[in-house]
């Protein structure tokens, strides 16, 4: 397994959720923490890291997509929860971000209704990167609850985060004040730093004003050990309208304590619904009621949310990222990266290779100089660009370009309002935007990698766009893979036209379904189109043949 150097970065004070990520990485790669504000630090650690993460889509994300520091760097972006509501995510510059993070659904998913709200009202194409879903884990092991914990008096509600409007101070002490009007025994712990003044007076006003006994709330301040505080908590209060999981719940029900949690925005994607409540009577009986299953309340973290689960999908998105690595005898990794940092193409000539089972296409896409042999004549290229132009539609169309190259065919959209493209190589960026910018549509470029794309399809809903193009760009897929990527075009798109290379009658064609298969050319498969398309049930229409090639398109 190939070593990377990752270096994470996040403003001061707020890498309390890295530590545990860290740990479990650098059994495995190479780690760097920067927390620095300026900009020589940051630099050092950007040029050494082969995966750039940022801790939060925060006002640091901000500065730095708008930088060209991560030009050209594989970057990983984390999105916990306050920065939706900050609106600072629509801010980034996400052209810069490759992955992106998000520790809830519900986040996800106003991320989301952000993005798609800033280009219908702006008219632009936002270059969103892919997303994962990966919740916060836990390190379960430091918490543990005592077997007599639910034995004997069982009135000890915790509440556990900073103190301020976010939480939902009011609705908590208006909350217990009606549980401890069923019983004065019940008592209320809060543990969190005051952050805002004006609620230490609300609290120890309203103690007054319900009546309570002096011994009824307890405010302990920031708690260091807070495993050893819940010992002897039996549940734990939510009160905020908002949360991404609410990882201070999840502690104390490790510690055996029974959830009772406001449905914030999001929650049933979270827990479980009867750890819920809606209103003020419905909080008082989850408490009062007779029901208490400490093993389910830590089983319920551990079995969804501890860290040896949740780092797997971290580890893999990273050690799958498309990047080289440079070692002492890669060469050719090392000219690639310099040239990337450089910003130019470098100029290699990729080796021969004798059979489509040494041409991988990731790795020869990002170090082959392009083009190799420049033998698109400008009538043929023109052939390509009317072909194109002939099936995309209204100018309101929505474009997906599959593999754009240096965006020889970009002409074809000079009507179309926007257009999304995706490419495996990294090395054309400032080539093809500069193509883009000539015919003044709003272009937006996302990079894939053929094994992401194989195993979780392109970063795209069904029917997204009216039309995906690939021209060029088939011929170049490698047989274990042209089946999927020519299905998963058809699901993304309504529409799929195709220009590629139409073998010479009587050359034989590979058939993808009964590997293996040997091709003379390293990077150029033959394959029959109609017999694939029509193997998988897809119309195939306006076929043309023109010397080597063939022009069709086609849709489920």
């Amino acid at each position: 397994m190939r070593k990377l150097n990752i270096a994470f970065f996040c403003l001061p004070g707020l890498d309390t959720f890295l530590k545990d990520i860290m740990t479990e990485l650098s059994n495995f790669h190479n780690v760097r923490l920067n927390i620095s504000n300026t900009e020589d630090e940051i630099r050092k650690d950007v040029d050494w890291a082969d995966i750039v993460w940022l801790e939060w889509g925060n006002e640091l994300a901000i500065a730095l997509t708008k930088t060209t520091l991560l030009d050209n760097k594989y970057v990983v972006m984390r999105v916990h929860s306050y920065e939706i509501l900050a609106g600072y995510i629509i801010q980034i510059q996400w052209e810069k971000v490759n992955d992106v993070i998000f520790v809830a659904k519900h986040i996800k998913e106003a991320a989301e209704m952000q993005w798609s709200m800033m280009e219908q009202q702006q008219k632009i194409n936002i270059s969103r990167p892919t997303g994962h879903l990966i919740p916060n884990g836990l390190n379960t092991e430091l918490f543990t609850y005592e077997e007599n914990k639910w034995t004997g008096d069982k009135y000890n509600v915790a509440f556990v985060g900073t103190v301020n409007a976010k939480k939902g101070p009011m609705l908590l002490m208006h909350a217990f004040n009606e549980l401890w009007k069923t019983d004065h025994r019940y008592k209320l712990h809060i543990a969190g730093a005051m952050q805002d003044a004006r609620f230490g007076y609300y609290i120890g006003h309203m103690t007054k004003v319900f009546g309570w006994a002096e011994d009824t709330m307890s405010y302990y301040h920031h708690v260091e050990n807070i495993a050893e505080w819940l010992k002897d908590k039996h549940y734990i209060v939510c009160t905020s309208p908002w949360e991404s999981q609410g990882l201070g719940i999840m502690e104390a029900m490790l510690s055996g304590c029974k959830p009772v949690i406001h449905n914030f925005v999001g929650a049933e994607n979270v827990y479980d619904t009867d750890f819920l409540w809606n209103t003020i009577s419905e909080f008082v009986n989850l408490i009062t009621v007779e029901q208490h299953d400490p093993e389910r309340y830590r089983d319920f973290v551990v079995n969804r949310y501890a860290m040896k689960d949740m780092i797997i999908p971290i580890r893999k998105l990273l050690d799958n990222a498309p990047i080289t690595v440079v070692t002492a005898d890669n060469i050719v990794g090392n000219h690639i990266l310099s040239a990337l940092r450089n910003k130019r193409t470098p100029q290699y000539e990729a080796p021969p290779v004798a059979s489509p089972t040494e041409y991988l296409e990731d790795r020869y896409w990002n170090m082959r100089a392009y083009p190799t042999t420049p033998t698109m004549t400008a009538e043929k290229t023109q052939e390509h660009i009317d072909y194109i132009k002939s099936h995309l539609g209204s100018m309101d169309n929505k474009i997906l370009d599959f593999g754009p190259g240096i965006g020889r065919t970009f002409a074809a959209y000079k009507d179309v309002y926007s257009v999304q493209a995706v490419d495996v190589s990294m090395l054309y960026t400032d080539r093809v935007k500069a193509e883009a910018a000539k015919y003044d549509f709003q272009f937006a470029l996302k990079y894939i990698t053929t094994a992401g794309t194989q195993e979780k399809g392109l970063p795209f809903k069904d029917n997204e766009f009216d039309v995906a193009v690939a021209s060029e760009v088939l011929l170049h897929q490698r047989p274990e893979n042209i089946v999927r990527i020519m299905a998963e075009l058809a699901r993304v798109a309504k529409q799929v036209i195709v220009i590629s290379w139409a073998p010479a009658t009587g050359m034989p064609c590979i058939d993808p379904f009964a590997p293996p298969m040997v091709s003379g050319s390293h990077h150029c498969l033959p394959y029959d189109y109609k017999a694939l398309c029509e193997r998988l049930e897809y119309t195939m229409e306006d076929v043309q043949y023109t010397e080597d090639q063939i022009y069709f398109t086609y849709r489920k």
